[in-house]
């Protein structure tokens, strides 16, 4: 589904996602520098060993 098509499914319900969209823009969020590591991880050579990630 295309955005288009969602935006004008979310209008069908009274939602204005231009305005949602806006207002999440002034919500600060954080995330552990971690957490963008998650799914598949920096390293993306599967030939090479994993290397354990961030070591803190």
């Amino acid at each position: 589904m295309s955005y288009a098509e969602a935006k004008a499914r979310y209008a069908a319900i009274g939602v204005d996602t231009e305005a949602a969209i806006a207002r999440l823009k002034t919500v600060p969020i954080s995330l552990h520098c971690w957490q963008g590591d998650d799914v598949r991880g920096f390293d993306t050579d599967p030939t090479k060993p994993l290397t354990g990630g961030i070591q803190t």
